[in-house]
């Protein structure tokens, strides 16, 4: 199981992640290295691309020993993976019409699939992929998403924040686990786990389960500090009412990623698959297929049926295995609440020809 990153009491701020891009060789996974290093990515409109890639570069470098010791499937594919998610957990029905989730055999097309914008979620329970507050695009902070999971009472929640610091840079953040019950009434209050090791900046949820049909659901959050922290002051109350992100279903992104490597155009086609959980945690499985051009190495591929990828948030992670035995990590966050846009998206590859390159840039839903 990959290992959740904490955020570190040096990881606050674009100064750090460019004074410290080394921090990023810490993280345990190719989801927590990115996550680090999208925070850094946030701050791109006064650093320059090139000036992350080292960092990012640390990233593909250290995926293949952590494969080693954690269990991941090796990084040389056997046969054509499907792109359903992992035994146990049904896949989504594509729509009618919809595209096909892996490329067809040969050449892959010219130009991407396009997918209908996904429908407004009807009424469902707790369990789900929720916008809580704010908005990235608009720079509306705080920025809190959540992956929840409910089983029997108990309730944990996955996900990503962005906040201000008072003592510093805007954009601050990192990811967070928390669980809670629900009691009687229908309450449940959410809070890092005892056995979790504890961030910096800590974050605690109070909400009511929707009832009567309703979609939404409403509660507070608190962000505060740690005792003794001191790097990122926080100290905020604030209430919310929490939206449900539309599943991805056969959804399409395209765009285009850049770096000193040159430039890739792709387009993905993404299916999320019913949600599980593991002890202290939850997520959505996505699973899809991705194709490339402007590459000299690859140019289609898709997820494993046995790894496949996943959503915490607003955030998605998958590893595509392409058609030249490498693979591709890629990890987007959406740019606002409506999923129109993946910005950043981070690209990086392991094996083959083309190995340590990574790329960083947007893409639009089709």
């Amino acid at each position: 199981m990959w290992r959740r990153w904490r955020p570190s009491r040096s990881s606050r701020g674009c100064s750090n992640f460019i004074a410290r891009p080394q921090r990023i060789l810490l993280t345990a996974s190719w989801k927590s290295c990115t996550l680090a290093a999208m925070r850094a990515a946030r701050c791109i409109a006064r650093l320059s691309l090139l000036t992350l890639l080292p960092g990012l570069l640390a990233c593909s470098t250290i995926i293949e020993p952590f494969i080693a010791t954690t269990g991941t499937p090796p990084s040389t594919p056997s046969g054509s993976p499907p792109s359903t998610p992992p035994s146990g957990s049904p896949p989504s029905t594509p729509p009618s019409g919809s595209p096909p989730s892996t490329p067809p055999s040969g050449s892959p097309p010219s130009t991407p699939p396009t997918s209908t914008p996904p429908s407004t979620p009807a009424a469902v329970p707790l369990t789900g992929d929720w916008n809580l507050t704010g908005n990235r695009a608009a720079k509306d902070l705080p920025v809190i998403t959540a992956t929840l999971l409910v089983d029997g009472n108990q309730v944990t929640a996955v996900g990503d924040m962005q906040y201000s610091c008072g003592n510093g840079p805007s954009g601050a953040g990192g990811s967070f686990a928390l669980s809670g019950q629900i009691d009687a009434s229908g309450s449940f209050h959410l809070a890092p786990p005892p056995n979790l090791p504890g961030a910096g900046v800590q974050l605690s949820i109070d909400g009511t389960v929707p009832s009567g049909g309703q979609p939404d659901w409403s509660g507070t959050y608190t962000l505060s500090d740690a005792p003794g922290y001191t790097s990122c002051l926080v100290s905020k109350t604030g209430s919310f009412t929490a939206t449900a992100f539309a599943p991805l279903n056969n959804t399409v992104y395209a765009g285009s990623v850049s770096s000193q490597f040159g430039t890739l155009d792709i387009s993905v086609v993404l299916t999320e698959g019913a949600a599980v959980t593991q002890p202290n945690d939850a997520h959505l499985p996505v699973s899809g297929s991705i194709t490339v051009s402007g590459s000299s190495c690859f140019s289609h591929g898709t997820t494993n049926a046995i790894a496949p990828g996943e959503m915490e948030g607003d955030i998605s992670s998958l590893r595509f295995e392409m058609d030249d035995g490498s693979h591709i990590n890629f990890t987007g966050i959406f740019g606002s609440p409506d999923e129109s846009t993946l910005q950043p998206v981070l690209v990086g590859v392991l094996g083959g020809q083309c190995s340590g390159q990574a790329y960083l840039g947007a893409m639009v839903r089709q």
